[in-house]
């Protein structure tokens, strides 16, 4: 595992949980750090809502 994935916090292990591959979890974190625009560790609605607003493609496969 790479250091990104030895963390304690609830994302981490969920990470590691699903067996998630080194890439795909680097590639998680770093939406997932995008998103989390006041960087307190958790995606509220507001944050969620413009960052979909950025990619309407990506609202649309929420959507459905």
């Amino acid at each position: 595992m790479t250091d990104r994935l030895l963390g304690t916090s609830p994302l981490m292990k969920l990470m590691r949980l699903l067996k998630l591959r080194n890439e795909d979890a680097t590639r998680f974190l770093l939406l997932f750090e995008d998103i989390d625009t006041d960087h307190n560790g958790i995606i509220d609605v507001k944050e969620l809502v413009a960052y979909t607003k950025q990619d309407s493609k990506l609202m649309l496969e929420v959507m459905r």
